[in-house]
């Protein structure tokens, strides 16, 4: 007779005759563990438990009393503020501040007024700086420098600061330069002045042609104004859906086109999947059976397994002519499979084939 690892049943052995205490006492073993293991999940639904002495921290591995007792504590010790989180729960609040910390005049009930005299501000008014003058500094006096320049040594006395249209300089009198006769100058509005004729790198031009150069230059750069205002915002769409002929695309619309294709390759993706492999139905060389016997013909049969969640659309394979020193048909075959499963087939004159067929296979989602 043997006994159980756990629990010390008795079991016996095949040569043993069938005792009624050996049953009896087994019986009662293993209704005592029963009912140990009901008082422990009683026990877990209506756990008891003594609230701890102190607050620490639970521990792994201890009784389910002993960590409610724990929890309880913490729960005893918090104060009722800790619920409400009022502060008239709130124990050991201040009466007043510390006299220390506030002058009287702050704590008083009537505050002090100054006037701006006391405090050294009698010369500051209200006026709005759009009213104030910042012409005139009476109080700073002139400037004797400007930028590190002495102003009565190195500004001429009769100098103007305003728009002001000058003449001719000369050696007596300021003004613009004069031309000499040399060069070529122009004015803002392309008006040229100075010699009739000047020499660039060799080539003789007139003033008559830099007039015509600039006048060119200039209706050149007009056009190209022109042209760059040339679509008009009204025919401007921020949209993928306008048909009208004539209107065009606002560039935000390139992001949109993006955001499109990228969806679209993802959803392909999802869309369709792929298989492949040597799906003849018993993936080796002797799935060729010969079908007749002038011409040799032999046939191949050949499944795509099933993927879940789609459905087959379309297989391709081919066959080769040729298997190193043997030559079976007449040209490669390509095959374009329209069902799951079916033959193929070639003609030899070699004997059954030997090369084993590879497939591949597109599915759809179903």
């Amino acid at each position: 007779m043997t006994k159980t690892k756990y629990y010390d049943l008795q079991m016996d052995d095949p040569q043993d005759d069938y005792d009624v205490e050996v049953v009896n006492a087994n019986l009662k073993k293993i209704d005592e563990q029963m009912k140990i293991r009901e008082n422990a999940t009683d026990a877990l639904q209506e756990p008891e438990f003594t609230v701890a002495d102190k607050r620490e921290n639970i521990a792994s591995k201890e009784k389910i009393s002993k960590i409610l007792g724990k929890i309880a504590k913490f729960f005893t010790d918090l104060k009722t503020v800790a619920f409400t989180g009022s502060y008239k729960d709130l124990s050991n609040k201040p009466t007043s501040l510390p006299a220390s910390d506030v002058s009287a005049w702050a704590k008083a009930n009537t505050k002090p007024t100054y006037t701006k005299a006391e405090v050294g501000l009698g010369n500051v008014d209200n006026t709005a700086d759009a009213n104030k003058s910042v012409k005139y500094a009476t109080s700073a006096g002139n400037a004797t420098k400007v930028n590190n320049y002495t102003v009565n040594a190195n500004v001429p006395s009769g100098a103007k600061f305003t728009d002001t249209t000058y003449g001719v300089a000369t050696t007596t009198k300021t003004g613009i330069v004069k031309p000499d006769g040399k060069t070529i100058t122009a004015d803002k509005d392309g008006t040229l002045h100075g010699a009739d004729t000047i020499k660039v790198d060799g080539i003789t031009i007139t003033r008559d042609d830099a007039t015509k150069v600039i006048a060119l230059a200039k209706t050149l750069q007009d056009k190209i104004g022109t042209i760059g205002n040339k679509v008009d915002k009204n025919y401007v769409v921020n949209n993928l859906t306008t048909t009208k002929q004539g209107f065009v695309l606002d560039g935000r619309q390139g992001k949109a086109l993006q955001d499109q294709i990228t969806s679209l390759n993802g959803s392909l993706e999802n869309y369709i999947t792929a298989r492949q492999g040597y799906f003849g139905t018993s993936g080796v060389s002797s799935s060729w059976i010969q079908a007749s016997d002038y011409p040799q013909k032999y046939q191949y049969a050949y499944k795509f397994p099933d993927v879940d969640g789609y459905k087959f659309l379309i297989g391709f394979t081919n066959i080769r002519w040729t298997n190193s020193d043997k030559y079976y048909d007449y040209m490669l075959r390509n095959y374009i499979l329209n069902t799951q499963s079916d033959k193929v087939e070639m003609y030899s004159g070699q004997g059954t084939p030997d090369c084993i067929m590879y497939f591949f296979g597109l599915y759809i989602k179903s």
